[in-house]
Formats: C-alpha cells, structure tokens, sequence
C-alpha cells in the first residue's frame, strides 16, 4: 500500500472554458505528457454517509495510471492519500483496517459511481521532476441513496508534484482566475454530486452552535484514529489530542445543552478523559525532545559530557513505542469502540436539548472559574496546572460563543495567552522531572555522568521560576 501527501485545488469553469497556456507557468520547463484517460470510480460508504461527513473519500477505481482502492483523508488544506492497487471488488484489508475504528460494524455500500473523461498535463522542470499535475476532467456522476442524482459538469484540478510548491499553486490560481475560472466551493467530486441534497443553516443558537461545535471535535477525533492507525506523526497526535479535550471541555461547560443524562455524560467524559491520557505520553516525549535538544545546543561544548543528546532521544523513543503500544492495545478494548460509536454517531446528529442554554453565564462561570483557580494557585506547580485546565476551559468556550456572545472572542484571546504561559511552565515542570530521573540513571550506570542532566535541570526550573515570578 502506498501512502502520500497531495495538495490540489478544483476549478469550476464552464463547458465552453478554454485552457490558457501552461507552458509559462513553469520557468525551465515545458508542458509535456499529455494524455487522455478515461475513469470510472465507484465510491463506498456506511448508510450514514459516515466517510463523507468525515472528509474522507473511498473508491475503486479503473482506468488511468492509478486504478486500484483509493483512500482519501483530509489534513488541513492536504490530502493523504493511501493506494491499493488490489484489482478485487472488495475493500482491500490494508483499508479496512484503517477505517475500523471510525466504521465500526457499519457496513459499507456503494455509494456513487462517477465517470470522467480527463485530459491531464503534466509540468515539468528541467530536469523532469514532476511540478504540478493539471486535468481537465469532463464529469458524470451518479448517485445511489433515497433519491437517486444524476449531474454532469466539467472541472480542472490541480494537484501539486514532489517538485511543486505554494508559489507555483498561487501561480497558477492567479492565471486561471484571469481565465474564467474560480476554485471550487466543493472540492470533492462527491460533494459536487450531491450538493443539491444538501440544506443550509441560517442563524444559530447557542445550542445549535454548540452542536456544530461538538461535531467538529468528532471529526478531529475520527480522522485522527484513521490517522493514528500505523505510525503516529506529532502532527496527528496533537490534533486528535486536543480534539479529545475540546470536546470534554465542552461537554463540562454545555452539558445542559444536550439530552444525555448526566449518568451518559460521566461515562463519555471518563472515556474521552482515557483517551487523552493515552496520547498524552506519545505527545509530551515528541514536546520534550524537542525543548531539551535545544537546551543542549544551547550549552557551552564542555559543560556536555557524554552523547547526552543520544541518551535522551533513545530514553524518549524508548517511552514513545511504549506509549503508541498501550494506545494500540485501547482499540480491543469496550471503551474504545463505544466512544468511537458515540462520535461517529454524532456527525449525523447531537442529542440536543429543546431548552436554550444561557451562552452568558456559561462564560462568565468559566471565567470566575480560571480567575479562581489562578489566584489560589500561587507559585504552586500543581495548582498552577489546575489553573492552566480552568483557563483552557475558558478559552474553549470563548471560542465556541465568539458569535453568540459579545466580547466572548476577545476573552478567548485573553485565555489563550494564559493558557500558553501556563503551559509553556507545565512542559518545564515535566522536563525537569525527566531530567532528574535521566540524570539519577547516569549517575548510576559505569561510564556515564548525570553532570549535564543537572545543568540542564538547573536551566528549565530557572526558566519556570521566571514564568511563576510574572504570574
């Protein structure tokens, strides 16, 4: 199975568009490789249309230089793409085994065929490194539901080479508007086929905003469980991390927002609460190596005594592989694919209350909370901690009412600096604990010296003392 980073854009432009040149867009280079290819993809999803929701994409398909299974999963304005070129009809296990969690026992079915007839350009440089793929793609869709969608349109998609970069992108956007064309508003064929089922929201409540919310911390929940299927990067660790406690934080400042009972509630907030702290080990070791990897570079050559660097990144990697066992280990447990059931269940809808919840008194709850928590916590790196979780709190649900609330956005702003100093000394707390045990190791171990761990453990408890004395 091949896995990928794409970054493309989809035009929309009229039947009767015609193509500028694209020999000038690339300096040194020429417009070759022109081919012709014709495409039938067959796409497949749960009944819930669950994959869709999520942004992500599963086909087969024939034709073309790629034909085979298709996995398509959103990361910021990327895509990563994993390949099958498995010539079977079923999903292939490479696949499946990636989407269990976020499937579950849900079945998948076909969901649409789309067929396109595409003339693709490739741009190369001078010494024939792929820069940019560009297809015009002549396309009709096909879809299978309640009602079933028919439509055709055409559209150009552009999609980044291993030699291509944002400048070339923003290039070619620039050239393309002049000709008639814009990006598209949808971005997936998929979506494309289907928009005309699609409803739109008008003005939200506080409660409908909170559910738009909660979904989109599902979504970064579920993708990153796709994400976190082989090789954990910190990227998608983080996010599927903070996900995980946006969306505990919201469940604790607008639990009255939703039907569950406050029994329900509990038992998801443990189980979020589990999750996290899975994560959390593989999160701090990717923090801290990078924190303590400079500290050394910062220290004077004769003050580093032994491959003080080699010994921390294979402590860390050590405690890493441990860490992402452990989190390999939750999926064959109960909690794991309950929670996931729950999330995946929320994309389709939130269990919302009828009674209006006061976005107001949420907010200023949250801030007496914080403002509380912060003046009792002194110069106490626990408390202070505590403190942090208050003010993150806060700036969650600023973040969340910034629309609904006045000001909301301005306080979130304020807690988001808080949370930032606070957190900038829980990372010093943690690596001074790391350092005192590294050191206690090496002082221990014949040929090693625990010297430079004390330096080292000198310079973060300074760097803390410092944070505590501007609180």
């Amino acid at each position: 199975m091949r896995r990928y980073r794409e970054r493309e854009v989809t035009f929309e432009v009229k039947r009767s568009w015609r193509m500028p040149d694209l020999d000038r867009l690339a300096p040194g280079g020429t417009a070759v490789q022109v081919s012709t290819d014709e495409l039938r993809a067959v796409y497949y999803d749960t009944k819930q249309r669950t994959l869709q929701r999520l942004g992500v994409t599963l086909r087969r398909r024939t034709g073309g230089a790629d034909a085979g299974w298709h996995l398509k999963v959103a990361a910021g304005p990327a895509r990563i793409e994993f390949q099958s070129q498995a010539r079977s009809e079923r999903v292939p296990e490479s696949l499946t085994r990636r989407l269990a969690g976020v499937l579950g026992d849900r079945e998948l079915r076909e969901l649409a065929t789309i067929t396109t007839t595409r003339c693709a350009t490739r741009l190369l440089d001078a010494q024939g490194n792929l820069l940019a793929e560009v297809a015009d793609d002549r396309v009709f869709g096909a879809g299978i539901g309640d009602v079933a969608t028919l439509d055709r349109w055409r559209e150009v998609e552009v999609e980044l080479g291993p030699a291509g970069d944002e400048d070339l992108l923003t290039k070619i956007t620039k050239t393309f508007r002049k000709a008639d064309a814009r990006p598209a508003p949808l971005q997936r064929k998929l979506d494309r086929l289907f928009a005309s089922n699609q409803t739109t929201v008008g003005s939200r409540t506080v409660n409908r905003t909170v559910a738009a919310y909660l979904q989109e911390q599902c979504r970064a929940i579920l993708l990153g469980d796709i994400a976190l299927r082989d090789r954990p990067d910190p990227e998608a660790v983080h996010k599927t991390r903070v996900g995980t406690r946006r969306l505990r934080s919201t469940l604790r400042n607008f639990g009255p927002a939703l039907t569950l009972s406050p029994e329900a509630l509990s038992t998801l907030d443990d189980n979020l609460r589990w999750l996290a702290g899975l994560l959390s080990p593989i999160r701090d070791g990717d923090i801290l190596a990078r924190r303590l990897t400079a500290e050394v570079a910062e220290l004077p050559p004769e003050r580093v005594l032994g491959p003080v660097v080699r010994e921390i990144e294979e402590t860390l990697a050590t405690e890493r592989a441990a860490a992402i066992g452990s989190w390999q280990q939750a999926w064959s447990d109960e909690r794991y694919p309950m929670t996931m059931s729950t999330l995946t269940g929320w994309l389709t809808a939130v269990p919302l209350a009828e009674q209006p919840v006061d976005g107001r008194a949420v907010l200023e709850k949250a801030r007496r909370k914080a403002r509380r928590r912060l003046k009792r916590a002194g110069a106490n790196p626990h408390e202070l901690h505590q403190a942090r979780k208050a003010v993150k709190r806060l700036r969650y649900a600023g973040e969340l009412l910034a629309d609904n609330v006045p000001k909301a956005a301005k306080i979130a702003k304020t807690a988001k600096k808080q949370q930032g100093v606070l957190g900038d000394h829980q990372d010093l707390v943690v690596a001074a604990d790391f350092l005192r045990q590294q050191g206690a190791q090496a002082g221990s171990r014949p040929g090693h010296n625990g010297f430079t761990y004390g330096v080292l453990m000198a310079r973060v408890e300074e760097q803390a003392a410092r944070i505590r004395a501007r609180l």
